[in-house]
Formats: C-alpha cells, sequence, structure tokens
C-alpha cells in the first residue's frame, strides 16, 4: 500500500496494426512493500501514472494519437477513482502524423481521491482500432512506495537513525534495493534525508502540529512520491546561559538568557511559533546567574536542571519521548546549580500574572538577590525544589 503518492508509471509497448483492449489490475495490500504490473497498489489521495510505447504505424496517413480517453475503473464502488488517458508521439517530420515504426505514448493517470484506501481496482481500455498486441518484455512499473509517519516534540530533533527496528528507515516498507533520489522541503521543519533512507528532522521554532515532507525514490521507468508525516507535540523551550548567542530556543540552539531582547521574553507572547500558555521552559545548571523579571503565562512550567533527579523532564512537561528524538537533558536534583537574579530596580525574579485560576509549576532552581519580591503575583503556584522567599501579602502557594 502506498499512501499520498501522487503518480507512478507503467510502460508497455504495443505494435500498431489492430485493436487492442488491456487491463491493469490494482490490489491495495496494506503494507505492500512490492509494486508491479500484477500486484500493485492504489491508495487515498495517490495517483498512478502508466505510460506504454513503442506502437508501429501500419497506414502513416490515417494513424494519430488518441486526443484522450478516460477507460473505465472496477469495481465503480470502491471510488472515488478516476483514469485519464492521454496520447503523445514525438513527431519528428512535424507533420502531426504517426509515420511506420514511430512511437506513440500512451499515458494513463488513475487518481484515488477518496479517503480510504481501494481494493481489487482494474483498468480497463480500448487504446484505437490501428493498435496491436502488447510486445512481450516490454511492460515495467516504476516504484510504488509508502508514507511513513512519526512524532516529534516540539523544538526537539528527531534521527530516524536512531530507531531499532521498523522506521529506522522510509525505504523499510519500499521495493528492495530503493535509494532516495529527492526529497522535497518541509511545511515548517527541516529535514536531512540520506540515500539509505535515513534522515533527521527539526521542527521549526515553537511549532507544534501536523509537518511534513515528500520523498522521492526512482527506477528506470520513473520515480515514485511518498509522504512522511510527523506528529509535533507542544515544545519544551531551552535555554542555557552558558550557550552561544543568537539562538532560538530549541534543544541544539538554545537561548543564552531569560530575559531581555534576543532573549526567552522576547518570544514569550503567546503568538505563532512562540511561547504559549502551557509550554515547558527548562533552564540548565550554569555558573553564570541567569537575568530575572521573566513574566510566566497560564500554565507555564518553569523547570531548571536541579529539580529532583528521581523524576525526567518529560513527565515534568508531561510529553512522551518517541523513538529517535534527541535525548532530553537530565535533571541533577540539586536547586543550588542555577540561579535567578535582578539587579534593575525593582525587578522581580519572576513574575506570575494575577489570576486566581491561572496555575504554574516552578522546580529546580534558586532565586537569589532580587531587587523586588522573588516570585510576584497572587496566582496559584505549584513548586518544588525551588529555594524561594514569598511574602504572605502576596503568594498562595500549593505544592
Amino acid at each position: 500500500m502506498f499512501r499520498q503518492s501522487p503518480e507512478h508509471y507503467f510502460y508497455i509497448s504495443i505494435l500498431l496494426i489492430y485493436s487492442f483492449t488491456f487491463q491493469i489490475p490494482l490490489i491495495a495490500l496494506a503494507g505492500s512493500p512490492h509494486a508491479s504490473l500484477r500486484e500493485s497498489s492504489l491508495s487515498s489521495h495517490s495517483g498512478y501514472r502508466a505510460e506504454r510505447a513503442p506502437v508501429v504505424a501500419s497506414s502513416p496517413a490515417e494513424v494519430r494519437p488518441d486526443a484522450s480517453s478516460t477507460g473505465n475503473i472496477s469495481p465503480l464502488a470502491v471510488g472515488p477513482i478516476t483514469a485519464t488517458n492521454r496520447d503523445s508521439f514525438a513527431d519528428p517530420n512535424l507533420d502531426g502524423k504517426v509515420q511506420q515504426g514511430e512511437t506513440i505514448t500512451y499515458t494513463v493517470v488513475i487518481t484515488n481521491t477518496g479517503t480510504n484506501d481501494a481494493l481489487n481496482v482494474a483498468y480497463n481500455d480500448n487504446i484505437s482500432v490501428n493498435t496491436s498486441t502488447l510486445v512481450p518484455g516490454s511492460s515495467g512499473i516504476s516504484p510504488i512506495i509508502v508514507g511513513d509517519s512519526y512524532s516529534a516534540i516540539g523544538n526537539v530533533k528527531i534521527n530516524s537513525a536512531n530507531i531499532v527496528g521498523a522506521g529506522h528507515s522510509v525505504l523499510d516498507n519500499d521495493p528492495p534495493s530503493s535509494t532516495v533520489s529527492g526529497v522535497t522541503t518541509a511545511n515548517n521543519g527541516t529535514v536531512l534525508m540520506n540515500s539509505d533512507g535515513t534522515f533527521t528532522y527539526n521542527p521549526a521554532a515553537g511549532f507544534s502540529g501536523t509537518d511534513s515532507f515528500f520523498y522521492a525514490v526512482s527506477n528506470s521507468f520513473g520515480p515514485g512520491t511518498a509522504k512522511v508525516t510527523i506528529t509535533v507535540s507542544a515544545p519544551i523551550w531551552f535555554v542555557n546561559s552558558g550557550a552561544a548567542s543568537n539562538g532560538n530556543g530549541t534543544l541544539s540552539s538554545p537561548f543564552n538568557c531569560l530575559t531581555g531582547a534576543g532573549c526567552f521574553s522576547s518570544i514569550n507572547d503567546g503568538a505563532a511559533n512562540h511561547a504559549k500558555a502551557g509550554d515547558t521552559i527548562f533552564m540548565y545548571a550554569s555558573a553564570t546567574t541567569y537575568a530575572g523579571g521573566l513574566t510566566l503565562l497560564n500554565n507555564q512550567k518553569l523547570i531548571g536542571q536541579g529539580a529532583s533527579s528521581g523524576t525526567t523532564l518529560a513527565a515534568i512537561a508531561g510529553v512522551t519521548v518517541p523513538p529517535g528524538s534527541d535525548p532530553l537533558p537530565t535533571l541533577n536534583g540539586d536547586p543550588s546549580t542555577l540561579n535567578i537574579t535582578t539587579i534593575v530596580a525593582s525587578t522581580n525574579g519572576v513574575n506570575l500574572t494575577s489570576n486566581d485560576t491561572f496555575n504554574y509549576t516552578l522546580r529546580g532552581f534558586t532565586i537569589g538577590n532580587t531587587t523586588g519580591f522573588k516570585i510576584a503575583s497572587g496566582a496559584t503556584l505549584r513548586h518544588s525544589t525551588a529555594s524561594l522567599r514569598l511574602p504572605a501579602a502576596q503568594r498562595r502557594a500549593s505544592t
């Protein structure tokens, strides 16, 4: 079975002498890795393209390629499936006619626009009253390849080469000896595809949702393409005061500051591909202090690497690490290994939106010297393993 594959090619050579009817059986077998003229597949949102040549003219003055033909698909109940047949020839004499011995190429495109795979589909057509028998050994088919699905955590790269078993390569369920001949750019992330079908995919910073890219496999009869779909969960944002500048908050390129221009706070506004309510922000342990003053959005989690080593960042963030994912940072259980401080007058360490219905999680860091409150707001705070001073007039805390 191939999914979301725009078009495939098969070739049939015929001699142009008398009437010829051909039938192409199409069978959609779930997980079928092979394709041939008698065992191929047709899937939803996919196209199947056929070309056949050569045909030999017996009456040059009368033989012309057919303008178009729709043929017929059976059984009709499996639709919506359509077929078109278009003919062409090189016309080296520029006379609009096929000369004896010249080639006519017939192209049939079979498309399933439905949402379900179609089984036991056959295509039938009468080429022309001037066509003849099939030339032995002239038929062939391009690769029919199967789409793949993967998962990723937002802001975290996946590498399929690190997956054990199925999914190691996008070619695992494709014809034997296939190699990738091309890959299109993903809708949002970046893809590096290797010829053996292994790939790395890095979501765009802040992106969550469904991303996709196409790859192509070719043989002597033409290309086949398949769609790789990647489901990207809500992102984890990464901040490391010891990192290089100009980061974007991903695991591979963390921000190097918590607040200020070019820092995490500059994208913590809920805009598209920016940090949103409910996101997790992770701060690495560092000898360099973090400048405070960050205002958290509703339900955000501010997690330091000093959180309890008895748990994991994935568990705190509420995400599942998918196969092939780059490993998330481990926790060291020591909040003193990273500190938030402020030096600008009347600046709080962390600001929480003042709303009793909002909840926040703060774990694994120390708020040191500040020119304002350590944590300022009237919202509900959920925290552990953080060193805090909470003025009673401004704070209700629940652990």
